[in-house]
C-alpha cells in the first residue's frame, strides 16, 4: 500500500505545471548517542548508538499542485546492547492536485512512522513497528452562485502494522459538502460523509464497520487570527460478532479550534474537541510538517499511539503559545485527553501532558536551548498511573551556513504504581549536520 501515494506524488510532481518551482531542504545528519538505560527498563542496559539521518522538508503551492511534505529517515547502529540494527521513518505528505481548474481536483494524505508494539510499555528498540496510513481520491467542486460551493469527495486508502496486524485495513469514504459564503469574513459549511473499514483480518473481536458523520461549520476570520466551530454526529455500525448481533454507537460530534497572533511572531492556538476516532487518525494528525523542521528549538513529545483497531471517544483539548524571533524561540503546550475504547476497556486512559522549550541566540553562531515535558498517564481499568518526565539541555554552533555541531544532553525517568515499569534514561548526544 506504501506505493500507490508515492506514485501519486511522482505523478503530480512531474505532470503538473510550474510544479518544478518547488521549494527543498534537506539536512544530513551522523548522530553518535550514549544511553544510560537503551531499553528503559528497571534493570539498565547501556550502549552507544551511531545513526546517520536525511531530514527532508518540501513545500510547493502552484497553480496545479498545492503540497506539503516533510521527514526523516535514520539508520541506527547499537554497539554492546545485543540489539539488531534497526531503521527508522518519519513521513508526512499532504497534497492536492488541480485537474481541473476549480472542478476537479486529486487529494493524497500519506502518514510513515514508528509505534510502539505494546503501549503498556517504554519505548524501546524491541518495542517498535512500522506504521503506515494513506488516503488518496478525487474531489468534484461546483460553483452554482458566486458565494456559494458543492463538493463531493471520494476516498480509498489503507492502514497497516508491522507487528499488530489486526490493525490492517482497507478503508474508504464519500463525502457531500456544502459551502456558503455569509460575508467577507465569515462562512458557514454541512458536511456529510460515510465511510468503510474492512479489516483483512476481521474477528468477533474486531469487526468492520460503517461510519457516518453529519456535522456543521462555522468559520470565522479576525484580525491577526482565525477559529472554527463543528457541531453535529457520528453513527458506527459494526458488523455482527460472534457473541452478539450487530451494534451501533450514536455519539455527538464536537470540534472547537481557535488561533490568533497576540504581537508580533507570537501565536496562541487552542483546541477543543469530542469526536469518535481511531488510531489511523491519529496517526495522520502526528505526521511531520515543513514547520517542524524549521524549529530551532528541541520539542519534547511523549505522546504515543495505541496502535489498535478499536474506535475510541475522544474528549479533551489542547493550549499552545509559541513565539520565533531572531533572537528568542519559545513553546508551551498543554494537552488533556480522555480515551473511552469501544470494546477493550484495558485501553481506556486519561492523559494529562505539560512540555515548555525555549532557545536563545547567545551569539551570532551560538545557540542554547532547554526543554522540559511531563505526562501523567492512569489506565482506568487497573490501579496502574504512569508519570513521563523529559528534560535537557542544547547547545548548537553553526560553523558555516551549512554546517552546524549540536549538543543535546538529556534525563527521561518514569515512575509508576507498576514497579517493573520504573526507569531512569540518561543520555548525551553529539550531532553533526550538514543543511542545504
Amino acid at each position: 500500500m506504501a506505493r500507490l501515494p508515492l506514485a501519486l506524488l511522482i505523478g503530480a510532481l512531474l505532470a503538473a505545471p510550474g510544479a518544478r518551482a518547488w521549494t527543498l531542504d534537506y539536512r544530513v545528519d551522523l548522530r553518535i548517542e550514549h544511553a544510560s538505560n537503551l531499553a528503559r527498563r528497571a534493570e539498565p542496559v547501556d550502549d552507544l548508538v551511531t545513526s546517520p539521518r536525511l531530514s527532508l522538508a518540501l513545500l510547493e503551492e502552484g497553480d496545479r499542485l498545492s503540497l506539503r511534505a516533510a521527514g526523516d529517515l535514520e539508520k541506527r547502529f547499537y554497539d554492546r546492547s545485543g540489539f539488531e540494527d534497526e531503521t527508522l521513518a518519519r513521513v508526512g505528505l499532504r497534497g492536492n492536485w488541480k485537474i481541473l481548474d476549480q472542478r476537479l481536483g486529486f487529494a493524497f494524505e500519506d502518514s510513515l512512522s514508528d509505534q510502539p508494539v505494546n503501549s503498556f510499555l517504554a519505548e524501546s528498540p524491541d518495542n517498535r513497528q512500522r506504521v503506515h496510513v494513506w488516503t488518496a481520491g478525487p474531489t468534484l467542486t461546483l460553483r452554482p452562485t458566486p458565494r456559494a460551493r458543492l463538493a463531493v469527495e471520494l476516498r480509498t486508502g489503507g492502514s497497516d502494522a508491522e507487528r499488530n496486524r489486526e490493525f490492517d485495513a482497507t478503508r474508504s469514504s464519500l463525502a457531500a459538502r456544502a459551502l456558503f459564503e455569509l460575508d467577507p469574513l465569515s462562512t458557514l459549511s454541512a458536511h456529510a460523509e460515510a465511510g468503510d473499514v474492512d479489516f483483512d483480518l476481521a474477528t468477533g473481536a474486531t469487526p468492520d464497520y460503517r461510519r457516518q458523520n453529519l456535522f456543521v461549520r462555522y468559520d470565522r476570520r479576525l484580525e491577526g487570527g482565525d477559529w472554527s466551530l463543528d457541531a453535529g454526529w457520528t453513527g458506527l455500525r459494526f458488523d455482527a460478532r460472534v457473541d452478539r448481533p450487530a451494534r451501533r454507537i450514536d455519539e455527538p460530534l464536537l470540534r472547537a479550534r481557535a488561533g490568533f497572533e497576540l504581537r508580533p511572531r507570537t501565536r496562541l492556538d487552542a483546541r477543543l474537541q469530542r469526536q469518535v476516532s481511531d488510531a489511523a487518525q491519529d496517526v495522520l494528525d502526528a505526521a511531520p510538517t515543513p514547520e517542524q523542521f524549521e524549529q530551532p528549538i528541541a520539542a519534547a513529545d511523549l505522546r504515543t499511539t495505541v496502535v489498535s483497531s478499536e474506535v475510541f471517544i475522544e474528549q479533551g483539548g489542547s493550549l499552545a503559545l509559541t513565539h520565533g524571533g531572531d533572537t528568542w524561540n519559545f513553546a508551551l503546550v498543554g494537552y488533556l485527553r480522555e480515551q473511552r475504547y469501544e470494546s477493550s476497556e484495558s485501553l481506556d486512559q486519561d492523559l494529562e501532558g505539560l512540555s515548555v522549550a525555549l532557545a536563545r541566540q547567545v551569539r551570532a553562531r551560538h545557540r542554547l536551548g532547554a526543554f522540559a515535558a511531563r505526562e501523567d498517564r492512569g489506565f482506568l481499568s487497573s490501579t496502574r498511573d504512569d508519570q513521563d518526565l523529559r528534560y535537557g539541555l542544547t547547545w548548537t554552533w553553526q560553523r558555516t551556513r551549512r554546517l552546524a555541531i549540536g549538543l543535546e544532553l538529556s534525563r527521561s525517568e518514569r515512575d509508576s504504581t507498576d514497579p517493573t515499569q520504573r526507569f531512569d534514561d540518561d543520555r548525551a548526544l553529539l550531532t553533526l549536520s550538514l543543511r542545504r
